[in-house]
C-alpha cells in the first residue's frame, strides 16, 4: 500500500499507480506509463487532439459576429456611444443618441458654416419610419411647433439643429418603440440678409447655414466689375472689408452694401444709411433714396408699384435701439382701403413684399 508523508498536522497518501484502487478510480487520467507511451507513439492521441481543436475553433469562429457585444453596428451606434446609455434589443446593443449629447457635440467648436438652427418662420417636414403620412409644420413666432403625435404640449424648436429636433421628437413619442424620426427644413424663411449696391441681383437672400462666407453671397448676387469692397451693417455696427477677403463670414440679419472705392452715404459713425431697401413683389426692387416723412405706400410707389404676383402682405424690418432687427407685418390692401394707417418709414428700413408663389 502507499506510505504517508507528514504535511503540518495532516498527512497525504501517495497513491501507488500500480494499485487496484488507482486502476478502478483513475483509468483514463493516470494510465500506465507503457500504455501512454504506446498511445503517443502510434499518433492516435495527436490526431484526436487536432480534430478536437479544429471542431472547437469552428464552433467559436463560425458565430455571427454581429451579436458580439464589441461588434459595431453602423446603423445603431452613434459617434458618442461612449457617453450614451445602451438598451438591449435582442442580441444587439442599441446606443441611443440623447438631446444632451448632441447639444454638447454641436457646442464643441462646430463651425457656423456647417450647421443650421431652426428659427421662427421656417417650415419643417417630419416623417416617422413606418408611418405613411408626412407632416409639414411652420415654426411659430415664439419658436414652437405643434405635432399631434407627441401630445398636446407644443415643442420648442427655435435654436435647435435638425438632428436635435429629431431626437427631441423621438423622446416624446410614447407609443413607438425605438422610433426613427426624420426631419428636414422644407422652407427656409428665417435667416435673411439684404444685399445692395453694385450687384446684378439685389434684394433679400435666405441663408441655409448659421453663416456663409462672403464669396457665397457674391456668387449668388454677381458684383459688377467696378465693385471693390463690402460694407456690412451688423447689430448697429459698420464693418468694411475688401472683396478680396472672400472668407469673411456673413450672418443672418446682415445688410451688405457692395460698392467701389469711392466713399458712399453709408459711411458714417452711426452706420445709419440715408436710403431704404425694398425687395420681392415690386416692379423695381433694390436700394431707394429715403426722404424724411416717407410712408410705406410712398415707398411702394417709388419702387414702381406692386407686381400682379404680390399678395399685398408686406414686412418691414427695422433696427431697434440695440441694433437688432425687428419685423412688423402690414396688410397693404387694408392700408390702400383706408382701414389701416399708412406707417411712416425710417432710414435703413428693409421692406419685403411677399409673392403668392
Amino acid at each position: 500500500m502507499g506510505t504517508s508523508v507528514p504535511v503540518g498536522n495532516f498527512s497525504s497518501k501517495i497513491i501507488n499507480p500500480e494499485s487496484d484502487i488507482h486502476k478502478r478510480h483513475f483509468p483514463v487520467y493516470f494510465s500506465e506509463n507503457r500504455r501512454i507511451s504506446h498511445f503517443c507513439e502510434n499518433g492516435s492521441f495527436m490526431k484526436i487532439l487536432i480534430v478536437f481543436l479544429v471542431c472547437f475553433s469552428m464552433s467559436v469562429l463560425g458565430q455571427d459576429t454581429r451579436n458580439l457585444p464589441f461588434s459595431p453596428n453602423p446603423r445603431l451606434v452613434s459617434e458618442d456611444q461612449s457617453n450614451n446609455k445602451g438598451t438591449n434589443n435582442g442580441s444587439i446593443t442599441v446606443f441611443k443618441k440623447t438631446l444632451e449629447v448632441v447639444k454638447k457635440r454641436m457646442n464643441s467648436n462646430v463651425a457656423p458654416t456647417e450647421i443650421y438652427k431652426v428659427a421662427p418662420g421656417d417650415v419643417l417636414e417630419i416623417q416617422i419610419d413606418n408611418v405613411s403620412t408626412n407632416s409639414s409644420l411652420k415654426v411659430s413666432e415664439d419658436g414652437y411647433i405643434e405635432y399631434p403625435l407627441i401630445g398636446m404640449d407644443p415643442l420648442k424648436v427655435e435654436g435647435l439643429t435638425i438632428e436635435e429636433i429629431e431626437i427631441a421628437i423621438a423622446e416624446k413619442l410614447k407609443f413607438y418603440e425605438n422610433p426613427r424620426v426624420f426631419v428636414k427644413v422644407k422652407e427656409y424663411q428665417s435667416h435673411k440678409i439684404t444685399v445692395l449696391g453694385l450687384v446684378e441681383h439685389q434684394g433679400v437672400k435666405i441663408l441655409r447655414r448659421e453663416a456663409v462666407p462672403l464669396y457665397v453671397v457674391l456668387s449668388e448676387t454677381i458684383p459688377s466689375a467696378t465693385a471693390k469692397r463690402a460694407i456690412i451693417l451688423r447689430n448697429g455696427e459698420r464693418i468694411e472689408v475688401s472683396l478680396d477677403k472672400l472668407e469673411t463670414l456673413i450672418y443672418p440679419g446682415d445688410v451688405i452694401h457692395i460698392s467701389d472705392e469711392k466713399k458712399t452715404e453709408i459711411d458714417n459713425t452711426r452706420a445709419k444709411p440715408r436710403f431704404y431697401y425694398i425687395s420681392g413683389g415690386v416692379m423695381a426692387a433694390g436700394q431707394k433714396e429715403f426722404h424724411e416723412g416717407m410712408t410705406l405706400s410712398q415707398a411702394i410707389t417709388a419702387s414702381g408699384g406692386l407686381k400682379k404676383s404680390s399678395n399685398k402682405k408686406i414686412i418691414v424690418r427695422r433696427r431697434n435701439a440695440e441694433g437688432l432687427l425687428e419685423s412688423t407685418e402690414y396688410d397693404f390692401k387694408a392700408i390702400l382701403d383706408g382701414k389701416k394707417p399708412d406707417p411712416a418709414l425710417n432710414e435703413g428700413d428693409i421692406i419685403e413684399v411677399e409673392n403668392n408663389f
